[in-house]
């Protein structure tokens, strides 16, 4: 009975404990008198405020709607409203079949079309009290569906694509269309919603290149891209003849191109505005076609002409072509396949957003990417030169070539002919490709290292121009490359560079300063754990770039398993917006080994890294402390000494910061002021008969009552608790009564 001038009344109607005041308060004159009070009259009254409650909360209900269909105005547009709000709502949200398990904004669709648990009556509030009374779970379901057909947490609508796209729609013209007699003014909710909805609708199939399929196009893609890069110049210079593996997957790789020509004519493109900035959109069938005509077209038209089917051709017509240069002409034209390889540029530009590895693994790989394709192209074109330009060393069936004693002369001579005719070791026969590629490919990686062993060497004019070219090329490369990754691997880590630094300092100020030697090494050591905590306010200041609510959707991800531990915050019924304002509000502090957390007493505390010892338990992360700050009064909070094992990382949440939180959610204040109030009670209820049960030890005669032992209890709780943490004088402080402020939530 002591405990009912403590708590503020609570509005929920399911709680026994928040209805205790009202039911106080009914018959004060019998607040004193406990020994008279029994428990059926305790439990009529509490059933009396219960039912004083819901009586309020129906007129409060009734008041509401009152004031939205007088919003409305008069003559049905309350209705039309209604129907306008569920035209709208079958127009825009996915077709996803009702089960258990199926996003938050799934309605079952009765027979009419319409929503079979949200059909509109006559009086819709009376049904809704009905509807409440009986089935208050599935009152509370429809209203979380009506509320949140729009959630992002759905995935079936986010994969879903749009229905409806941006236009430039003239209103007046749009009505006119259908209703010749009537201003657009004049129509109802429904018809207008009727009429933009088609309006809005797509005129042209044309297919999203931020799609799910676009992005597995892009993938096949990129292998064929690979597949002509690596195989096309090898085949092309090293292979003699028509191998038909070789040319049965370039028809395939050929076929994919001509479809990725077909899908570019039906692909919106993504174009950057030159002056206001940004990206915009490009819809337009007829831009898009001209634009890929002017731009891309020629290339992609060349690099899929089926030059090898020509060079099959023309040799089968007669023998006299496979000697004719027109042929060597025909299989260099092969070559043009390469210039596909500009569209992985805008493939990259389509996945850019997609990729979640660092900027500097992507870039190491790209670089190596880079090497490795040169290299492999330079050993082509080294290889092209030595195998054309001087004389053949073997016949069509693969065989070495008998030259006499003379052997081959000065003017049939190639690098290729003097590693092989010069007594060299490093191939065994020319007659074998891919050692000849293997000697092409260790000159060219010597070349772009600026090696240069010099066991290869030009022969003939042709080779020492490809040569100079190919030395230039590579050590513009490879300054290029070597440059880029002592770049890379100097700012790979802000926060090790600030940690170097700020080591640096340190010593100098200590030496100068003469701090003990045996003092200095834990300076030290609190600068290096502390690089976790300084990525953590780095990634603070990064998530301060983003917009507000971006910026709270990516804190939520970082701290959601902490949040999962404060039990308040799993109430089903929980503002999604709230929890994105706890997480945007949450501050990170550092704490040593040892160091005792009291300047975090009434502060929620989220364990991210470390141990702690509170109250004779021993936390890790995920571990929430600090969970009865809520409690107005602190001398009811628990008072437990809290002390940093190791070196702790505590995500903080200040009781103001909840309150600014909790302002805009005044129906989840009066859930979380319910859960205060409990904890409230469990704690007077256990102070009272720890205090009760040390009075009768040490006065085993002496009778207390309920009251006396409350007093005793308040008192020296919040005494002893005072002493244990700040001494006297914030004791004194403690044991003033303070009152709720102004404008409180709680």
């Amino acid at each position: 009975l002591k405990l009912a001038p403590i708590w503020q009344p609570a509005a929920s109607v399911l709680d026994t404990f928040a209805f205790l005041p009202h039911a106080m308060s009914m018959q004060p004159e019998v607040a004193g008198e406990s020994s008279s009070l029994s428990f059926e009259i305790l439990l009529a009254r509490l059933r009396d405020a219960h039912q004083l409650q819901l009586r309020e909360l129906r007129r409060e209900n009734n008041a509401l709607q009152d004031q939205v269909k007088r919003l409305l105005g008069e003559g049905g547009a309350y209705e039309d409203a209604a129907k306008a709000h569920k035209t709208l709502t079958q127009s825009l949200r996915p077709t996803v079949p009702c089960s258990s398990h199926g996003p938050p904004h799934c309605i079952e669709r009765g027979p009419d079309g319409g929503s079979g648990s949200a059909s509109s009556k006559a009086e819709p509030d009376t049904e809704a009290q009905r509807l409440a009374e009986r089935k208050p779970n599935q009152a509370r379901t429809l209203s979380r569906v009506m509320l949140r057909f729009n959630s992002s947490r759905s995935k079936a609508w986010q994969r879903t694509p749009c229905s409806v796209e941006p236009k430039n729609i003239n209103l007046q013209a749009l009505c006119q269309g259908t209703y010749p007699d009537r201003q657009w003014k004049d129509l109802t909710a429904l018809e207008m919603s009727a009429l933009l909805r088609v309006a809005l609708k797509p005129v042209h199939n044309l297919i999203d290149p931020r799609s799910t399929r676009v992005q597995y196009w892009d993938l096949l893609l990129t292998i064929a891209l690979a597949y002509v890069g690596i195989v096309t110049p090898f085949e092309t210079v090293f292979i003699s003849g028509v191998d038909w593996v070789f040319f049965s997957v370039n028809r395939v790789v050929d076929v994919i191109f001509i479809l990725d020509i077909v899908l570019q004519f039906f692909l919106k493109v993504e174009v950057q505005r030159p002056h206001r900035g940004g990206i915009i959109m490009l819809r337009d069938p007829v831009k898009l076609r001209m634009r890929y005509l002017k731009s891309w077209f020629v290339l992609d038209l060349v690099s899929v002409f089926p030059f090898d089917i020509l060079s099959v051709v023309l040799t089968s017509l007669s023998p006299f072509m496979q000697r004719a240069k027109i042929l060597r002409c025909l299989k260099l034209a092969r070559l043009a396949k390469l210039l596909r390889i500009v569209r992985i540029g805008r493939i990259r530009q389509r996945w850019l957003n997609a990729i979640t590895l660092q900027l500097s693994t992507q870039k190491i790989i790209m670089f190596f990417a880079a090497l490795v394709l040169s290299s492999h192209w330079m050993a082509c074109i080294w290889g092209l030169v030595g195998l054309t330009s001087g004389t053949t060393l073997c016949d069509e069936s693969g065989q070495l070539l008998d030259f006499g004693d003379g052997g081959v002369g000065p003017g049939q001579m190639s690098w290729v002919t003097a590693l092989y005719s010069g007594g060299g070791t490093s191939l065994a026969t020319p007659c074998n490709h891919f050692e000849v590629y293997t000697a092409s490919l260790h000159w060219a990686v010597m070349t772009i290292t600026s090696i240069g062993y010099g066991d290869i060497t030009p022969v003939r004019l042709e080779e020492y121009i490809v040569g100079i070219f190919c030395m230039l090329v590579g050590g513009v490369l490879w300054a290029y490359v070597i440059g880029s990754l002592c770049s890379i691997i100097s700012n790979s880590s802000p926060v090790e560079r600030d940690f170097e630094s700020n080591t640096d300092l340190l010593n100098i100020a200590m030496s100068e300063a003469h701090v003990p030697v045996n003092e200095r090494s834990k300076y030290r050591e609190y600068l290096r754990e502390a690089k976790a905590f300084d990525r953590r306010v780095s990634f603070g200041e990064v998530a301060d770039r983003f917009s507000p609510l971006l910026r709270k959707h990516l804190l939520f991800h970082v701290t959601q398993e902490c949040l999962h531990e404060v039990y308040y915050f799993n109430d089903k019924d929980a503002p999604r917006s709230f929890t994105l304002d706890v997480a945007s509000h949450l501050v990170p502090k550092f704490f040593s080994r040892g160091e005792p957390l009291d300047s975090l007493r009434h502060c929620l505390c989220l364990m991210d890294r470390g141990t702690v010892a509170h109250g004779g338990l021993i936390l890790v992360p995920p571990s929430v402390f600090h969970e009865d700050f809520i409690i107005t009064r602190q001398q009811y909070q628990k008072v437990e000494r809290t002390v940093s094992l190791t070196y702790t990382q505590v995500l903080v949440l200040s009781r103001d910061s909840m309150e600014a939180i909790l302002e805009p959610h005044p129906k989840f204040a009066r859930k979380i002021r319910q859960c205060a109030a409990k904890m409230a009670f469990c704690r007077a209820v256990r102070m009272t008969i720890v205090a009760y049960n040390k009075w009768k030890k040490t006065h085993p005669t002496a009778e207390m009552s309920l009251t006396d032992a409350f007093d005793h209890a308040c008192g020296d709780f919040a005494l002893n608790g005072a002493l244990k943490r700040n001494g006297q004088q914030q004791a004194e402080d403690d044991m003033e009564y303070k009152p709720v402020r102004e404008g409180s939530i709680f």
